[in-house]
């Protein structure tokens, strides 16, 4: 028999996107697939559009709804409903092309600790049409010294686990509000599991609207942020790897200090401290403007100019891509 799938789609007000969503995961070339849909307290028609389908693929498709949780909880209770010996997380309003899980499965050859993540893209509402962006190309050499280092990252939804490997990861971490998927590569990374890459297909990641809860830079979710790297290093400390990582690390913490620094500096003292605790002076990078003016009147001082210009005529005059160049990349 072949390996069952289950695919994972938390779903929450998404009446306009999750029937695409749905009919991608139908479309694919491999079987046996299991669609397992919890709808989480949709106060929209969600749910009739996800019983509809349901009632015509009763051999495929299984839903669940309940009280709204976020989309953590919902990941796990379908985590818990799954089947398959693999899962792949998929959200309500992105797409799968035909052949990638055929491709994630060959690339897995029932291997265990394996991750594998299939070619992406996004689709950008433009305000008038649909762009499509190539992902950004990933830096070379060790996986984790890119994510923290550089910001790199692979979404979770192009990426096939072993049901297995993701119970025995503890699962989602309900309490955080931002980056979860982060917070679940890394600790994968950090557990030594192996991710490879397939050639089939792809997983198409819309982005219609910075108006999401793990784009808005909230308390919430800076301090969610902090917290996926703050447990980063205990892992490393308890595997007795902090010293060799603590440099990439820093520079993690010194990016999301700058970033939280114009919301709330509160926490971006907080991530700062981090990051001057591990790397000192090595774990400022980004260009030389940026690093120019932290060395010279510090992150908080630097980024209160920043936020000062962006509002003033000047930033009219000078235009975002002459802003950037303060920034930190």
């Amino acid at each position: 028999m072949r390996t069952i799938v289950s695919i994972i789609i938390p779903c929450y007000n998404s009446e306009q996107w999750i029937a695409e969503a749905i009919g991608s995961c139908l479309h694919q070339t491999y079987s046996p697939l299991e669609i397992i849909i919890i709808d989480d307290g949709s106060t929209d028609d969600s749910l009739q559009i996800v019983r509809q389908y349901a009632a015509q693929y009763p051999a495929s498709i299984f839903y669940e709804t309940g009280p709204n949780r976020g989309g953590c909880a919902a990941r796990n209770r379908g985590l818990a409903l799954a089947t398959g010996d693999y899962v792949l997380f998929l959200d309500a309003d992105d797409l799968l092309e035909p052949e990638t899980i055929a491709g994630q499965v060959a690339a897995a050859d029932g291997r265990k600790n394996v991750v594998v993540a299939s070619p992406w893209r996004f689709l950008q509402w433009t305000g008038k049409s649909w762009l499509e962006i190539a992902a950004p190309a990933g830096h070379i050499g060790d996986p984790l010294v890119a994510e923290l280092r550089h910001g790199d990252y692979i979404p979770v939804q192009a990426l096939l686990w072993p049901r297995d490997l993701v119970i025995a990861l503890g699962g989602w971490d309900e309490s955080l509000w931002a980056n979860q998927d982060g917070d679940l590569r890394l600790r994968a990374r950090l557990a030594g599991c192996e991710f490879v890459t397939s050639a089939q297909g792809g997983f198409i990641y819309r982005r219609y609207s910075s108006n999401t809860v793990s784009g808005k830079q909230t308390y919430r979710a800076l301090e969610s942020k902090i917290r996926v790297f703050e447990k980063v290093e205990e892992q490393l400390r308890q595997s007795d790897r902090l010293e060799q990582y603590k440099v990439d690390l820093a520079c993690a913490f010194h990016r999301l200090a700058t970033a939280a620094m114009t919301q709330n500096e509160e926490l971006g003292d907080r991530a700062l401290a981090h990051a001057l605790r591990l790397g000192g002076r090595r774990s400022v990078h980004g260009t030389f403007k940026h690093r120019l003016l932290y060395y010279t009147i510090g992150l908080k001082r630097k980024e209160r100019v920043v936020r000062w210009l962006t509002t003033t005529p000047v930033a009219r005059m000078l235009g975002r891509s002459q802003l950037s160049v303060f920034r930190d990349k």
